[in-house]
């Protein structure tokens, strides 16, 4: 019986806690023109146990909904970020180290291999 009430107890706090959060992100999301949608992402990467859906609504404000998957309800998983492949750029080569066996004034050479090498692993970034 004390389990149950020291649980009901706990929901409530986690319950009002979310809904004051809420209401302080739509604050600054109002007074500083900051988009509720990246304030809801960026709050996402604190250790906040917060079980309530990272999406919006249509009238852009915080869904009520539970969780369920990557912080988001069944019906905001389309508002969830997104991880695209992305080649490596130029910049991000200059560290590695060459294995190219021609100058680099030519761009391509048959049986180089540093030519022939294509990267291991794509690179991930969120949209």
């Amino acid at each position: 019986m004390e389990a149950q009430i020291a649980k009901l107890i706990e929901e409530e706090v986690e319950r009002r806690l979310e809904e004051r959060l809420t209401k302080v992100l739509e604050h600054i999301s109002k007074t500083y023109d900051v988009s509720m949608k990246q304030l809801l992402r960026d709050t996402s990467t604190l250790k906040i146990d917060d079980k309530t859906c990272l999406g919006l609504t249509s009238k852009k404000t915080r869904c009520k909904l539970k969780q369920h998957q990557h912080g988001y309800c069944k019906h905001h998983q389309d508002q969830r970020p997104r991880q695209i492949q992305q080649s490596q750029s130029v910049s991000d080569m200059s560290a590695v180290k060459s294995q190219h066996n021609h100058p680099s004034t030519v761009l391509w050479k048959d049986g180089c291999p540093g030519c022939k090498k294509k990267p291991v692993k794509p690179l991930m970034i969120e949209i």
